[in-house]
C-alpha cells in the first residue's frame, strides 16, 4: 500500500500526461471547492469528488474519484486503451 503524501499539482500533471488530457478537461474532471473537501473529509465516512456519471462521460465504465476520511485519495479511470489507478494520501495542510 501507497502511503506517501503527494500534492495534489503532481498528481494533476501525471493524471495529464499519461491519459493525455488538456487543462480545461482537468479544470472540469476535478471542478471542487477543495476547502469544502477538506472540511468533509474531517467528518463524513467518504465524499466523492466528483459525480461518477461525469468521469463515465468522459473516459467510461467504473471511472471514479474518491476520498476517504483519512485523506486517503482513489483515482480509478478507464479507457479505451488502458486503466489509470492511482491511490494515495493528500497533504491537508
Amino acid at each position: 500500500m501507497n502511503t506517501e503524501t503527494e500534492k495534489l499539482i503532481d498528481v494533476l500533471l501525471d493524471m495529464k500526461e499519461k491519459l493525455h488530457l488538456t487543462y480545461q478537461q482537468l479544470a472540469d474532471i476535478w471542478q471542487v471547492d477543495l476547502s469544502t473537501a477538506k472540511s468533509k473529509l474531517r467528518g463524513d465516512s467518504r465524499v466523492t469528488i466528483r459525480d461518477m456519471v461525469m468521469l463515465t462521460n468522459y473516459f467510461g465504465y467504473e471511472s471514479y474519484i474518491g476520498i476517504a476520511p483519512c485523506a486517503r485519495v482513489y483515482i480509478h479511470i478507464t479507457t479505451k486503451t488502458m486503466t489509470y489507478y492511482k491511490r494515495f494520501y493528500m497533504d491537508l495542510t
